[in-house]
């Protein structure tokens, strides 16, 4: 194995970072859990990245994991008036992580999951 010709470099601080809580490791900040943030009410889902022909851009306007034999369906509009709105971020997250009743799990074992093809960020509703 080659070892890597960057010289190995120390952390620069174990101070905190205001309004952030500290992550796994001792001085590094865990970035998206702001401490204190205020909750948001209503979100959207947008799709941001996936396969080939993903809807970039493009709000989630429904989803059926069942179709396709458990493989899932998703209908995508640019339309942000037809977007399914979450009633929170936790709910939206919630939904895209929904697993399939007709084939729960992938052929690796793993739970299928049919909307998390997609890349996708929550915006306020």
């Amino acid at each position: 194995m080659r070892r890597s010709a960057l010289p190995a470099r120390r952390l620069a601080s174990s101070r905190p970072v205001p309004g952030l809580r500290p992550g796994p490791l001792p001085g590094v900040p865990l970035a998206l859990a702001v401490v204190g943030a205020e909750p948001v009410s209503g979100a959207v889902m947008v799709c941001v990245g996936g396969p080939p022909g993903a809807p970039l851009g493009q709000y989630l306007v429904s989803f059926d994991p069942e179709a396709f034999g458990g493989r899932g369906w998703a209908d995508w509009s640019s339309d942000r008036g037809q977007a399914l709105h979450f009633e929170d971020y936790a709910a939206a997250l919630d939904y895209w992580r929904q697993t399939s009743h007709t084939r729960p799990r992938r052929p690796d074992g793993q739970p299928n999951r049919p909307l998390t093809t997609f890349t996708v960020t929550m915006e306020p509703g």
